[in-house]
């Protein structure tokens, strides 16, 4: 014996109705009036912060060099390298703060670039290069002595 199913059996099944979201953009599209408010409410905060925001178009950059120059007419990079900046290079070793030290030699002089470690208080280790450099005795007599300087501090452009 077979069990035949009805008709309303095989009749395909709806859904039960279901309930409209109850969400915040539901309630946006049935209170247009709000919506529009909001949105006038933003623009208008745009536009005020517009006024008030600070503008830069080179923002104030704080100095991480220290610079050593020094002057020596040798007529040429290799002897005012091998003169003052390898004697200035090893004279910094072992000066904490350091990050790294560039140095680039003409036949007019020798600059070096000292970088400071980030967390390092600029001054400080402009003092202890300072102390370094001025305790040299061995550059050689043609050379002036050494100018130590920071780094200048680079303004920015502001609408201030």
């Amino acid at each position: 014996m077979s069990i035949k199913p009805s008709p309303t059996e095989l009749s395909p099944t709806k859904a039960p109705p279901t309930k409209p979201s109850g969400g915040i953009i539901a309630w946006f599209v049935h209170n247009s009036v709000a919506a529009n408010l909001l949105m006038v409410l933003i623009l208008l905060a745009g536009i005020s912060s517009l006024f008030s925001v600070r503008i830069e178009g080179f923002p104030s950059i704080p100095p991480n060099n220290v610079i050593i120059s020094v002057d020596f007419a040798s007529g040429s990079a290799s002897s005012a390298e091998e003169g003052i900046a390898i004697k200035i290079e090893e004279s910094l070793q072992g000066v904490e703060g350091i990050k790294t030290i560039e140095s680039s030699s003409t036949g007019d002089g020798v600059t070096v670039t000292i970088t400071k470690a980030s967390g390092y208080n600029l001054d400080t280790l402009y003092r202890d290069i300072k102390v370094k450099v001025d305790a040299i005795n061995t550059l050689p007599k043609r050379a002036e002595r050494p100018v130590v300087s920071r780094e200048v501090e680079l303004e920015g452009v502001n609408d201030d």
